[in-house]
């Protein structure tokens, strides 16, 4: 049951919030618009505890490497990457909710020598509100996301391969309070990992509870396929694996 601002009451089931009008479908399947100014106060913040925003997902991302000891190896440096994301709301209707961002920063692994394999280096789960008021923002920051490169052996030759982990890309999901994905946004990852985000960050998620954590135990390849981390013999330290 739904009540205006005059105390006029209506029945209905609510079907979506659109540019400032409610449209609610009463029990014979009819649909009636509403602007969401008429509706009564409890109404309105109701809506604004049930009704996920539209949201518009920006993410910059600075890295900086680490500065190397005086005994460190010309080739072994350390990368930390920051990424910033800001949520803006399109959507008039203020959301009371909480927001759920996470971040899943994917890189692969040098020894492999392939780009059909990639590594899980970060996973993290912030939560954030937004404040009343049209184009308002909440904004999430990661720092520290670390990248390590060096070659393999403990004397330098020329002949030495790279080993370490790369940057590919990331992903970044937002959840309403109800847990349902209401805005995906991903650069850098590949075509079967875009294809279909909240599918790819559910299993990116199972990948990361099975390996506790570590990148070198969320390793996969296509489908999300766990695999086991590159163990390079000695006497193939020159060699890509």
């Amino acid at each position: 049951m739904w009540t205006d601002s005059e105390g006029n009451s209506f029945a209905g089931e609510l079907s979506k919030v659109v540019l400032g009008r409610v449209y609610i479908r009463d029990v014979n399947g009819k649909t009636r618009s509403v602007s969401l100014d008429s509706l009564s106060k409890s109404e309105r913040e109701y809506l604004s505890s049930h009704v996920p925003p539209e949201l518009e997902i920006t993410v910059r991302k600075k890295d900086r490497e680490l500065p190397r000891f005086a005994w460190s190896s010309l080739n072994y440096y350390t990368t930390l990457y920051t990424f910033s994301i800001t949520l803006t709301k399109q959507s008039r209707l203020d959301y009371r909710g909480d927001l759920t961002v996470e971040l899943f920063v994917i890189g692969q692994d040098l020894a492999v020598g392939s780009n059909d394999f990639f590594v899980l280096m970060h996973y993290s789960r912030s939560v954030c509100q937004l404040p009343d008021g049209r184009k308002s923002f909440c904004q999430v920051t990661v720092d520290d996301v670390r990248f390590e490169h060096f070659i393999a052996g403990y004397i330098q030759l020329s002949s030495a391969a790279e080993r370490g982990k790369e940057y590919v890309g990331y992903i970044v999901t937002v959840s309403d309070s109800n847990g349902r994905i209401i805005a995906c946004k991903e650069n850098g990852t590949s075509d079967w990992i875009e294809n279909d985000l909240p599918y790819s960050a559910e299993k990116l998620r199972v990948l990361y509870s099975q390996g506790y954590g570590s990148p070198d135990s969320c390793q996969f390849k296509e489908g999300f396929k766990k695999i086991s981390p590159p163990r390079i013999p000695w006497f193939k330290r020159s060699e890509q694996y």
